[in-house]
């Protein structure tokens, strides 16, 4: 009971402090990026580039908190491979959609307000995207398959329910989200095996330094 009562203590504390302190702080963050956002819009220069690339600036947050962890745990190449995988995803979907020119369905009777070219969906390759890399840095760092399983279920269903959300606010052709599921799968594909083939070269290499340092002994 003493034990449970000290849990149930910890958790009161914690709970009121992060109500009281973590509103104000959320507005500071959301204002300062406001008016960042605000001046970016305003510049003759980077006002066009920051409407083309504002899609990905709601997956920002997320890839911002998972590189801050990574690079606190010195895990610097996952924060490498993970950086390289998303924004090189970002540039991908822009040459792709200033590629194909598509325009999108008639907004008129859409449920809100979009930008940009149509082909591909840029929520629906992104998504993919970013959540695919996460699922395997979660592979990498779980141990117990159960858990590995469920991570990669989570993460799938959530891509899947980031580009199906594309139908039905009226946004995006069926075409466009299936296209930015298949171009975000082949991303993520690819920069995976990448970093995949440059470990296991890697590993290589330590192991064959290590069987030579025991012949030389």
């Amino acid at each position: 009971m003493i034990a449970l009562s000290c849990f149930a203590g910890v958790f009161l504390v914690l709970w009121r402090a992060t109500l009281t302190f973590f509103p104000p702080l959320m507005r500071g963050v959301r204002s300062g990026v406001g008016r960042l956002a605000r001046w970016l819009r305003g510049s003759s220069r980077l006002g066009p580039l920051f409407g083309r690339l504002e899609t990905w600036r709601s997956y920002l947050p997320l890839v911002a908190a998972v590189l801050a962890v990574l690079i606190a745990r010195r895990r610097f190449r996952w924060a490498a491979y993970l950086a390289i995988t998303s924004l090189g995803g970002a540039l991908l979907n822009q040459s792709l959609k200033f590629h194909y020119l598509r325009q999108r369905p008639d907004l008129s009777a859409a449920v809100l307000d979009a930008m940009g070219y149509s082909f591909p969906s840029g929520h629906a390759m992104s998504g993919t995207i970013i959540l695919g890399a996460l699922a395997y840095l979660a592979a990498r760092s779980i141990q117990d398959w159960r858990s590995k399983s469920a991570a990669f279920a989570a993460l799938a269903t959530l891509a899947l329910a980031i580009g199906t959300s594309r139908l039905y606010l009226g946004v995006h052709w069926a075409s466009d989200v299936g296209a930015g599921f298949a171009a975000g799968l082949l991303w993520v594909t690819a920069t995976t095996t990448g970093y995949e083939l440059f470990r296991q070269y890697r590993l290589g290499q330590v192991d064959m330094a290590q069987r030579q340092a025991k012949a030389s002994a």
